[in-house]
């Protein structure tokens, strides 16, 4: 395999890990706001008939269905974050059986990675946050 493939794969591996460390921001994001029992504006479904009628039982029926998106939309990013942990193995798994791999290079890189990763993590954290 030439260079420029194995760093297309590299390349694919770091955009990978940009992608993990966005999606566990929002899995801590929404598990907290879960937690506090808050729900987003964007997920609250807002009861039809409130101009004509009006009930308790329709108001909890509308709450209840946006605390069903909000936690479907935290199983659905756990579901992504597994792929693309999958994804990242196999792609691991390649470059490391790449005979062009030196044990240094791997070394070299998987720090580079997980420096990338961290930074864009504690980056994305503090969007959150504030």
């Amino acid at each position: 395999m030439q260079g420029t493939e194995f760093s297309r794969m590299e390349w694919k591996s770091i955009n990978l890990i940009k992608k993990l460390a966005q999606i566990q921001t929002d899995v801590i994001c929404r598990s907290k706001r879960k937690q506090m029992d808050i729900i987003p504006n964007g997920l609250k479904v807002k009861n039809p008939l409130q101009l004509t009628y009006y009930t308790d039982y329709g108001e909890r029926l509308c709450h209840t269905l946006s605390k069903k998106l909000r936690n479907h939309l935290i199983s659905i990013l756990y579901s992504r974050q597994e792929k693309i942990k999958n994804e990242l193995s196999k792609l691991e798994t390649l470059i490391q059986n790449q005979p062009s791999t030196q044990t240094s290079t791997w070394l070299d890189f998987t720090k580079m990675r997980q420096a990338i990763y961290n930074t864009h993590f504690t980056s994305l954290q503090r969007k959150k946050d504030s």
